[in-house]
């Protein structure tokens, strides 16, 4: 059974997923015993797929192994022996990742940053923060919710311009299929994030673990947190 504040957010704000790929009895087991029942049975249920509109997908943890080991290296906190690759967006500005230690970790591919609220919190000096008027206990199976994409924003990139480019994509390039994203060629850890070569004229449809796997190896990843109204680097991941 679902857990009801995932089963909630699914089908009320993400969406169903299209049902692309089948999870194995390994891959359904596996997740069980390493994430939660909650994911289990959701790729049991719904199996692998797209959502938003092809915005985001859910992925084979064990297919995506390579690229968790190229993302994490041999770092000491987070092993790419504990930590779950499950869904990415269109882009790779959101790898979606579950840590055994650590719960959900973001991976941005495109700028080479990771996010995670236990091993580097936000800062947000004086500003309050809401308390919840009915708070949900915390445990692997309310916490697998974190993993559903949860911006109106998610699988959108931006040009240099400022522009968004998901939209101009699929009209010039078509939508993408299962395992497909929109990647930059030449690749932007090459030609620099903020440079004029993130324009829509540069991105290709791309298979995701093969495009994914070339990126990672460009620049080492690092861990940041927001402080205030600015980012910093708490360290380098490996």
């Amino acid at each position: 059974m679902l857990e009801k504040n995932f089963e909630e957010k699914l089908r009320e704000d993400v969406g169903l997923p299209t049902r692309d790929l089948d999870p194995t009895p390994e891959q359904v087991a596996f997740g069980r015993e390493h994430f939660s029942n909650t994911y289990a049975e959701f790729i049991e249920t719904f199996g692998y797929g797209r959502v938003r509109g092809g915005r985001f997908q859910f992925c084979p943890i064990d297919v995506f192994r390579p690229l968790a080991a190229l993302i994490f290296k041999a770092d000491p906190e987070l092993s790419h022996n504990d930590c779950h690759i499950v869904g990415y967006d269109a882009f790779g500005r959101d790898v979606t990742v579950w840590s055994q230690r650590f719960n959900v970790v973001h991976v941005d591919l495109l700028q080479y940053k990771i996010r995670n609220l236990s091993l580097a919190p936000s800062d947000l000096g004086t500003m309050p923060i809401p308390v919840p008027v009915n708070p949900v206990p915390l445990n692997r199976e309310t916490r697998t919710r974190s993993i559903l994409p949860s911006t109106a924003d998610i699988g959108e990139c931006w040009d240099w311009q400022e522009g968004k480019m998901f939209d101009r994509c699929v009209k010039g390039l078509g939508a993408l299929e299962f395992g497909e994203v929109y990647g930059f060629v030449p690749s932007l850890g090459l030609t620099g994030y903020n440079t004029r070569s993130r324009v829509v004229e540069n991105v290709r449809r791309q298979r995701a673990l093969e495009h994914f796997c070339m990126i990672a190896q460009l620049q080492p990843f690092r861990l940041v947190r927001n402080f205030g109204p600015r980012e910093e680097t708490v360290r380098e991941i490996g």
